[in-house]
């Protein structure tokens, strides 16, 4: 299926996310037709004369949809339909598409539904316009809203299915928080990868990640997975707990908020964040900027964090990030550039009051021994005759007291 974008106001970046997104929803972008307005016209959203011009362009491509950039209202869907005699989306409607598609968790798929009822409830009957055309054609786009047509929909009540699905989500959140409990527990330090889509968080987790079997999928495509991935991984002797998360992109339409963020709430409770940042991409302080936002948003601004300015291999010339940014490398996830800088500097943000010692204590240590046990983290423990051999991540107060066993 062709499509043609349409802008307004939009920079650079914002045309950029469009047509990942245009392309995750298998739609081949064959135009972009920007205009800059004072005011957005409350009918068509563009001009008239603009509006003309994407007529003229569906003629010139042979394209079946248009897709804008912002949200439209249930009468400009209407109108803007009625005057192009095609397929219309918007941005919000594509990602929920999207999200329905690939929302796998329990949570994120109620999060998704419930998002899209909201989308849909004052739009219903525009809608479902839209699709009895796509219905007709055999094509288009398909938005499920938990795997039921729009017509289906209109015959149940609506906003009791958002209450249902808001008791339920209530649930799934406190058995979350219970084994987020459980998580924490094992002392491991977490650390979040957080940023755009395609900015290489995947490929950079999978470098951590010797078992092909825990390699998480990597594909250039908007939204690849809605769910994060963790993985225990070993950082110079210390294990932690390593997540990726779902990529973020520009102005989330407000529908998909909570959807979203309830993908990313691990980064919450992370130790450490590594901002992960498309270095080849012009607009890259943009895309920290907007991702800085979000992190606050859900109070993570605080957090500990690194700067990896990633894909240095494909800039050509000499890329410079602005002093304000702390804690910058520059790195390569495909050339494993500075890939050692990173595993150090993550050791430096977690572990730098933490010591690892080798030490054989005698089995009439045993409350050392327990301590050790229960402070420490044991990487290797070996009971002989008369001692236990240990190699172990300790405090500094611990450290002083064993160091006379060091081996």
């Amino acid at each position: 299926m062709k499509g043609i974008l349409v802008g307004v106001n939009t920079t650079d970046l914002e045309l950029e996310e469009l047509q990942g997104i245009a392309e995750a929803c298998s739609i081949e972008v064959c135009h972009i037709i920007t205009q800059n307005l004072e005011k957005i016209n409350p009918a068509h959203y563009v001009g008239k004369g603009k509006l003309e011009e994407i007529k003229m362009a569906l003629d010139f491509y042979k394209a079946e949809v248009v897709i804008f950039n912002n949200e439209l209202s249930p009468s400009q869907y209407v109108n803007i339909e009625d005057y192009l005699k095609c397929i219309v989306y918007d941005k919000t409607y594509c990602i929920l598409e999207i999200f329905n598609q690939r929302a796998q968790t329990k949570e994120a798929k109620i999060q998704t539904e419930i998002a899209t009822l909201n989308y849909m409830l004052p739009r219903l009957i525009a809608i479902n316009k839209n699709l009895s055309r796509q219905v007709g054609s055999g094509g288009g786009l398909y938005l499920r809203g938990g795997g039921e047509t729009v017509q289906e929909l209109k015959r149940r009540n609506v906003r009791q299915r958002l209450s249902d699905l808001n008791k339920t989500l209530k649930e799934i959140k406190k058995t979350n928080e219970t084994k987020k409990t459980k998580r924490n527990k094992s002392f491991l330090k977490q650390v979040a990868l957080v940023g755009y889509t395609n900015s290489g968080k995947s490929t950079t987790l999978n470098l951590f990640l010797e078992d092909e079997e825990k390699l998480v999928i990597t594909k250039d495509m908007l939204f690849t997975t809605l769910d994060t991935y963790t993985r225990i991984v070993d950082i110079n002797h210390h294990k932690i707990l390593l997540s990726d998360t779902v990529g973020f992109i520009s102005d989330l339409p407000k529908q998909l908020v909570d959807a979203f963020l309830s993908t990313i709430i691990e980064v919450k409770e992370a130790d450490l964040i590594i901002q992960v940042v498309n270095g080849a991409n012009p607009n890259f302080e943009e895309e920290i900027e907007n991702t800085n936002k979000i992190l606050k948003q859900i109070g993570a601004n605080q957090i500990k964090k690194i700067y990896l300015i990633n894909k240095v291999d494909l800039v050509e010339h000499a890329l410079i990030v602005p002093s304000k940014y702390e804690n910058v490398i520059k790195f390569s996830a495909k050339t494993k550039e500075n890939f050692n800088r990173l595993i150090d500097a993550i050791e430096d943000k977690l572990f730098s009051n933490e010591y690892f010692i080798k030490v054989e204590i005698p089995l009439e240590e045993s409350k050392l021994i327990n301590d050790l046990k229960k402070q420490g983290q044991v990487i290797k423990i070996v009971y002989n005759q008369t001692s236990v051999y240990l190699e172990v991540l300790v405090n500094k107060q611990l450290f002083d007291q064993i160091f006379k066993y060091k081996k």
